[in-house]
């Protein structure tokens, strides 16, 4: 039990919000993010998680994927590091903007949706999280 409190806590959470104020405490996010990292058994050194609008999500979403429109949510896996930006504006509310996050944690964790299985895996896991959390 030791042993997995000591990861967890290696593992550096840094939350931002770049235009609005952020509808859900920042310790929760912390606490989802632990808990997915550990039941996918992923080590990272630091996570930093940015909530902003789309203008930003459309840049990021052009200069790295080539395409020209906002999207809901982008991660980096850059090895030990990884940045997960989602859009405020798209999300209706707290449960979508937490859906976001899981999606964009669990492509860090190796998740993709190129194929139809995968989408279907990857949208049954992020259900998982939110139910596990009593979130819908």
């Amino acid at each position: 039990m030791k042993m997995e409190k000591k990861r967890q806590n290696l593992t550096k959470i840094n939350i931002f919000s770049l235009n609005r104020k952020l509808p859900l405490k920042k310790k929760f996010i912390k606490n989802l993010i632990y808990k997915i990292l550990k039941d996918e058994d992923r080590d990272l050194k630091e996570i930093n998680v940015i909530f902003s609008n789309n203008k930003l999500l459309k840049d990021l979403n052009r200069k790295f994927f080539k395409k020209n429109r906002p999207t809901n949510v982008i991660s980096f896996n850059l090895n030990d590091i990884a940045e997960i930006y989602i859009s405020q504006q798209i999300a209706k509310n707290s449960q979508e903007l937490l859906f976001f996050l899981i999606h964009g944690l669990l492509h860090i964790c190796g998740y993709d949706h190129k194929t139809t299985s995968e989408e279907r895996l990857m949208e049954k896991r992020c259900w998982k999280y939110l139910k596990d959390e009593h979130l819908c």
